[in-house]
């Protein structure tokens, strides 16, 4: 077929015009193209003229082709659509394609909108990649025309709020879905925006179609045109309700930790030295260090030159093998006083189980040290001379005997009763009697060697004990410098007061089998002196243990022949002159 030749007013349009242009009957079979056509495709007119038009389209649009051709036969008219055309090259071109009926001929014009198609495309691989990450972070975009004053949801959107996909509401709805103590703000928020252009970003609580509070961020900013007139504020929502949910658990763990009585301080177990990165207010009040004073110090500024090093090493070790430590070491407040830090440090691990941080748990624990230290020196100590009392002295007692036997060395143990002090108490009164007391104590201790023991026995009774004495007679001296001092007068309220002691001596090689035995030998010394004269002392001897023993013995055996009735009694009359009987 012969090409047809365009005529007329179309010849210069066909020859100069930047779209495809083309002729075709009406079944379909190319008449004619323009020179464009041949450049952009890169076909020459020959091999074209008089074959169907749709060999130069891709196969997928033939149909698009063809059901266009049939409604042009038919008379009717068509709107522009768009096919895929293939190049000789084999590159895809996208054409917008009008299509009018002349007489004899199919006038096509074909416009090239693969620019266009290429944006589009891109457009929704956005689009998608966008929803993708809206439904992950569960963000959804909205916007409002202000001539319209419908707000547009998107997918998103419109699941945050428990409503089907596709729901437009109006404004006062989608208002609604805030709570009272939200409405008020977000309506301000968006009227400042929609009337100034100010942007916002707010996060507030919603309640959805089906109950469900939420914590939504929401963010708006205004649309200008070319003339700077708002005609648009669009913006997004995002769910922040697990957010909020955690923020308002470590929001409460922050504040049960600050309140809590007990100091708690972490560190950073991935960095040089091991910083502290917070302090609870019990560490500010135990310490006495601020918050600043403390943060980036290592916890050893606490210690001191009298913190037990095995505890050092202890707590050292256990961060070291990253594991939990429990120990009660002896700490420093800042003004330099010591305190007593029961102290729990735990490892903090990560999700890959990495120790990230150390957790330590303060307890001041001084005044319970205290109150214990308090409660073992009552226990071990005369509550008035403040002395070591009985149990204390019989602990004394085995040491110095060990040490005794040991080294080959003496002890010697003094039984100390005050002469005629029952007179002083009764007649003077207790007040008198416990200053004379622990004036006594007072010159005993004064009178002794740092190693020697003084101790209350009961009343106005005293033992001193001396350990580690090369020869016995050492203790003579000891012994005579304690009744002198004993002896000389007592001031109590400008009146002057004397008493004086008496002293039994014991003393062992360290080999006695009952220590305590030292005590009863030198009481029975100390009676001795009594008898003595007293202000005097007296050996303990076994003749002298032998007599008491007699006499102990005597005193059973009668108080038993008593109890017996093993007694008889024995008399003869005593007859007077007169015969009468005078006496027995």
């Amino acid at each position: 077929m012969p090409p047809v030749e365009p005529q007329g007013k179309l010849d210069q349009f066909f020859l100069l015009s930047q779209d495809l242009f083309c002729c075709i009957d009406f079944a379909g079979t190319l008449l004619s193209i323009n020179p464009t056509f041949e450049s952009l495709l890169g076909y020459q007119a020959e091999a074209l003229l008089g074959r169907p038009c749709g060999v130069v389209v891709e196969p997928r649009d033939h149909p698009v082709i063809e059901a266009a051709l049939a409604r042009v036969c038919r008379g009717e008219k068509i709107n522009a659509f768009d096919i895929c055309a293939l190049a000789v090259d084999g590159r895809r071109v996208w054409l917008e394609v009008s299509a009018s009926a002349g007489e004899q001929v199919i006038y096509v014009i074909a416009r090239d909108i693969s620019r266009r198609k290429a944006v589009e495309k891109q457009l929704r691989r956005n689009q998608r990649l966008f929803r993708i990450a809206g439904e992950t972070a569960h963000i959804g975009g909205w916007y409002m025309d202000l001539a319209v004053g419908l707000p547009i949801w998107s997918e998103e959107v419109c699941r945050l709020h428990d409503m089907p996909v596709g729901h437009q509401p109006t404004l006062e709805e989608a208002i609604a879905f805030y709570t009272p103590s939200s409405r008020s703000r977000i309506q301000a928020v968006f009227t400042n925006c929609c009337e100034k252009g100010i942007s916002f970003d707010e996060e507030l609580e919603i309640i959805t179609q089906q109950g469900r509070r939420r914590w939504v961020r929401v963010i708006g900013r205004a649309v200008r045109d070319e003339l700077g007139k708002i005609i648009q504020v669009q913006g997004s929502t995002q769910d922040i309700t697990e957010r909020k949910d955690t923020e308002r658990q470590l929001a409460l763990l922050e504040r049960s930790v600050e309140s809590s009585t007990n100091g708690v301080v972490i560190v950073d177990a991935q960095r040089p030295d091991l910083p502290i990165v917070y302090v609870n207010a019990a560490f500010e009040r135990i310490t006495g260090y601020s918050r600043e004073a403390a943060l980036g110090r290592n916890c050893r500024f606490l210690q001191g030159i009298d913190t037990d090093p095995a505890t050092q090493v202890q707590l050292r070790k256990g961060i070291k093998e990253q594991r939990e430590v429990h120990v009660v070491i002896r700490n420093y407040r800042r003004n330099g006083a010591p305190f007593w830090n029961d102290l729990y440090i735990s490892p903090v691990r990560d999700e890959a189980g990495v120790v990230t941080h150390f957790i330590g748990a303060q307890n001041d624990i001084t005044a319970q040290r205290e109150y214990q230290a308090q409660l073992s020196h009552n226990a071990n100590h005369d509550a008035l001379t403040g002395l070591p009392n009985r149990l204390l002295l019989d602990q004394r007692l085995a040491q110095g005997c060990l040490l005794a036997r040991r080294y080959q060395r003496y002890l010697a143990v003094l039984f100390i009763d005050l002469d005629d002090f029952k007179p002083i108490n009764d007649t003077l009164g207790h007040e008198v009697g416990d200053y004379i007391l622990l004036e006594v104590a007072k010159r005993l201790e004064e009178e002794l060697r740092p190693w020697d023991t003084v101790a209350r026995f009961g009343g106005d009774e005293f033992i001193v004990l001396l350990p580690d004495l090369a020869h016995e007679d050492d203790v003579l001296q000891v012994v005579e410098r304690l009744l002198a001092r004993v002896s000389a007068p007592y001031w109590y309220r400008s009146n002057e007061l004397r008493i004086t002691a008496s002293i039994g001596i014991a003393t062992n090689d360290g080999t006695i089998q009952t220590p305590r035995q030292l005590i009863q030998q030198a009481d029975l010394a100390m009676y001795k002196a009594k008898r003595r004269g007293r202000n005097t002392f007296q050996w303990y001897t076994d003749e002298l243990n032998r007599k008491v023993t007699e006499r102990v013995n005597l005193r059973h055996a009668l108080q038993q022949a008593i109890e017996q009735e093993q007694f008889e009694l024995h008399y003869q009359p005593q007859i007077h002159h007169s015969g009468r009987v005078a006496g027995v």
